[in-house]
C-alpha cells in the first residue's frame, strides 16, 4: 500500500529497510483484531526518533503552556 505509490513519486519511501528512516505508531494489542487496540499506543517512531507515549503527552501539554 505504500511501496508503489512511493515508486510513483519517485521517493525512496515506503518500505521498512534498514538504512531508511520511518514513521511508525507501535501498539499493544492487533489492531488487524481488534481496532481498539488502535488506541493502545506504546511508542512512536518518527524520522528515525523514538518517542513513548508519555513524552508526546508531555511535550504537547509543555507546548500549550
Amino acid at each position: 500500500a505504500t511501496v508503489t505509490p512511493a515508486e510513483a513519486l519517485g521517493l525512496d519511501a515506503g518500505s521498512i529497510e534498514p538504512g531508511k528512516l520511518a514513521d511508525m505508531v507501535l501498539v499493544e494489542g492487533n489492531p488487524l483484531v481488534d481496532i481498539s487496540a488502535a488506541y493502545h499506543v506504546k511508542k512512536v517512531i518518527s524520522n528515525g526518533r523514538i518517542f513513548d507515549l508519555q513524552d508526546l503527552v508531555h511535550s504537547r501539554t509543555d507546548a500549550k503552556n
